[in-house]
């Protein structure tokens, strides 16, 4: 009887330890959700809130004489920046719902032509519609997808394309039917930026990450990378281009209906 209840005692203890290191690796997870969170919210609240903040300022000074398209053009930053405040939001729920394992695919079948538009009405403007071009053969595959998570993650490209791309520059969204062995297709967002330094082609996926040339949290190509996962595609930084950066990311295509209406 007195080993049976020495090995008890041991088990138990075991099982202790087991409980306060499983807790201790929950604190650690929550700590650096903390610092990331707070990474995240310095890089990418700051300059959308400081833009509202001087826009409104502007307006409200009294000797401010300011023309009906001055009034007009402040109005629209205001509303562009309080749009991307809000999709900011949408992403720290979304990326939530991913970590908590509660990420439901609802697949519908859509051409591309409908998930750029739908994307670019997710943007509320920040990407006008003349910056971009779609290049797509006319026979192409319908796309069968979660539009409303496909578009996010094209949303969050076309965002962070128009956020580094020149005044002017296109940006060209482009598909074609998936060379490899995944009878898929594959979606494109190319800019003219400053590109993606090779080292950093992979951890930009990663969440909260920076690139080596200063840019923001990475939580929207986070987020990307796991709707595009999530339908059992991958996305990834094209190598072969020598100006801007072109990412590339793959999803189902209809196998009933071959061609775009």
């Amino acid at each position: 009887m007195g080993t049976f209840a020495n090995q008890a005692a041991l088990a138990v203890d075991r099982a202790q330890l087991r409980e306060q290191a499983l807790r201790a690796r929950l604190l650690e997870e929550i700590d650096r959700w903390r610092g990331a969170l707070m990474g995240a919210v310095s890089h990418d609240l700051r300059t959308p809130l400081a833009a509202v903040k001087t826009a409104v300022s502007s307006l409200r000074q009294a000797d401010a004489r300011l023309s009906a398209a001055d009034r007009a053009e402040l109005l629209e930053l205001i509303e562009q920046q309080s749009d991307r405040l809000a999709r900011l939001v949408t992403n720290l729920l979304d990326m939530t719902r991913i970590e908590a394992g509660a990420l439901e695919i609802r697949p519908t079948t859509i051409p591309i032509d409908e998930l750029v538009d739908e994307a670019l009405g997710n943007l509320g403007g920040i990407v006008a519609r003349e910056r971009v071009c779609v290049e797509a053969p006319p026979d192409l595959p319908m796309l069968h997808i979660d539009h409303v998570l496909v578009s996010q993650v094209l949303a969050n490209l076309l965002d962070n394309a128009e956020r580094v791309s020149p005044p002017g520059s296109v940006i060209c969204v482009s598909a074609r039917v998936s060379t490899g062995d995944d009878d898929g297709i594959e979606i494109a967002v190319a800019d003219q930026g400053p590109g993606i330094a090779l080292s950093d082609r992979t951890r930009v996926f990663e969440m909260f990450s920076q690139n080596g040339r200063g840019g923001r949290a990475g939580l929207g190509l986070a987020i990307a990378k796991a709707f595009v996962e999530a339908h059992g595609g991958v996305i990834w930084i094209d190598p072969k281009v020598d100006l801007g950066a072109r990412v590339v990311f793959t999803v189902p295509r209809n196998n009933v209906s071959t061609a775009r209406t």
